[in-house]
């Protein structure tokens, strides 16, 4: 019994130091659904998708999905700008629900992410799934990757069979040259996050030279590779 009483005992203790360590605000700014925009120090949950605002009164406030449009913060750890977006899904039972995804990036084909079993059960030996941790963030695997492209929703997962046939029969030579110069792993999800973003600025350049009555553009046919001689992308799953 006393083993049982001191091993809960450290649970809660490494767990209570894990959450404290995600008490990590950054600098920015959320949009209610009705068009406001409130600015304060942000920090948000990972793990329980849940975000918290502290107004520069000192008040405290938090938001699960659904509650607000968006939110926006610069990370300071990261460098960077990280944009997050209500998403709205229909589950099994065709009920509307809504999750927080993050902006990886957008244009013809905008990318958004979540953590992993966001609601699943506290690993004692991943504590670092809480909160902004470096290491958690960093690896890309970490998250689940949703793709809008004309209204429509497709998993990253399902890259080769829904995505990439579009992709290259658009921009076929571009983008092999692109994996070949740089040797990438057309089965990873950092590359098919690259593809995806360098899809995207071909399709704006191609548009841009289009307006300006350019004839010269990436897509024209005798820059396409013809189509069994590109790599094939293999998600390692069979459909």
């Amino acid at each position: 019994m006393k083993i049982v009483i001191v091993s809960l005992l450290i649970w809660s203790l490494s767990l209570a130091t894990a959450l404290g360590n995600d008490n990590k605000w950054n600098t920015g700014h959320l949009i209610m659904p009705d068009g406001r925009q409130i600015d304060g120090q942000l920090n948000y949950n990972w793990k329980a998708e849940v975000l918290q605002i502290k107004l520069p009164d000192g008040t405290l406030r938090a938001y699960s999905a659904g509650r607000i449009s968006s939110f926006t913060f610069f990370d300071d750890e990261q460098n960077m700008l990280r944009r997050f977006s209500t998403i709205a899904f229909a589950d099994s039972g065709d009920k509307q629900r809504f999750a927080f995804m993050e902006e990886c990036t957008t244009g013809k084909l905008s990318v958004y992410r979540r953590l992993r079993q966001s609601h699943g059960f506290i690993n004692i030996g991943r504590l670092s799934m809480f909160g902004s941790d470096r290491e958690m963030i960093n690896d890309y695997d970490n998250f689940v990757y949703m793709v809008l492209n004309d209204g429509q929703v497709t998993d990253l997962d399902r890259f080769g069979i829904d995505l990439w046939p579009q992709m290259q029969e658009e921009f076929g030579k571009p983008l092999v040259d692109y994996i070949k110069t740089r040797q990438l792993d057309v089965s990873s999800t950092v590359t098919k996050l690259l593809l995806i973003n360098q899809y995207n600025y071909l399709k704006i350049r191609s548009e841009e030279q289009t307006v300006a009555g350019t004839e010269e553009t990436t897509s024209t046919p005798e820059y396409v590779e013809p189509m069994e001689a590109a790599p094939a992308i293999n998600d390692g799953r069979q459909y």
